[in-house]
């Protein structure tokens, strides 16, 4: 239908944003740093969470397995975390 190839569109294009400025696993572990470190974060980590938004919608159009919904929450609630710790640390090194 319209609407599954518009979900699959809107989490390709996501996921798209995810890959920005990532080359390999080791730059999405350590993310690149750029002239602002702190917009990097907040870019880096927004497009993270709302690609597991799309996972965890209430009603997309695919039915995944639990355990990938779990693993997209706590990489999700990992990817919060670790942001607001990373800005933390900046705003306190300033």
């Amino acid at each position: 239908s319209n609407d599954s190839l518009l979900w699959i569109q809107k989490l390709h294009n996501a996921a798209r944003c995810v890959g920005i400025g990532m080359t390999d696993l080791g730059t999405l572990l350590y993310p690149p740093l750029g002239d602002n470190i702190q917009e990097e974060i907040q870019r880096q980590s927004k497009s993270i969470v709302e690609l597991h938004d799309l996972i965890l919608d209430k009603l997309p159009p695919v039915a995944f397995p639990e355990d990938l919904l779990d693993t997209s929450r706590k990489i999700r609630a990992a990817t919060v975390k670790r942001a607001d710790e990373a800005l933390d640390g900046i705003k306190k090194m300033t």
